[in-house]
């Protein structure tokens, strides 16, 4: 949860110390990245997901920002390299109309999509809408 600070304008005078705050929700992927991050040992400092900067455990495929790690694993520049390009490859997926149980079967062989979809409140028969950005290239993020 994201919270941001405001100032507020009063009667054309700036008053710094009076400050509102609104709060954003994180999106259906975003929140489906996070559970799969979790589920994938990010919260375990000393894993290699978290060594490799690659919180969805992704195949290197030539990611932006991405080396070929340990066991095939993309490695990572910096974590934010590696939480955007799990977010892209999430969008990728659903755009294409796969749905999360689709998704989830590909990404594990033991598979926790059941507990993704119980975390997240989407149902594995889902395809969740994707805003697709200016400037994301989705052939560049597919890979299928």
């Amino acid at each position: 949860m994201m919270i941001l600070l405001c100032p507020l304008l009063v009667s054309s005078l700036y008053v710094p110390a009076v400050f509102c705050y609104v709060e954003q929700r994180p999106t259906q992927i975003e929140r489906i990245a996070a559970s799969i991050s979790v589920h994938e040992g990010w919260n375990n400092l000393h894993s290699l997901v978290r060594r490799q900067h690659n919180p969805g455990a992704l195949v290197f495929a030539r990611q932006p920002g991405a080396r070929r790690g340990k066991n095939a694993y993309a490695w990572f520049e910096t974590d934010a390299h590696g939480k955007a390009a799990l977010m892209a490859d999430l969008r990728a997926k659903f755009s294409r109309g796969m749905t999360l149980g689709q998704i989830m079967a590909r990404w594990s062989e033991k598979s926790y999509g059941k507990q993704v979809a119980r975390e997240t409140g989407v149902r594995e028969d889902e395809v969740v809408p994707v805003n697709l950005a200016a400037g994301f290239d989705l052939q560049a993020h597919a890979g299928l």
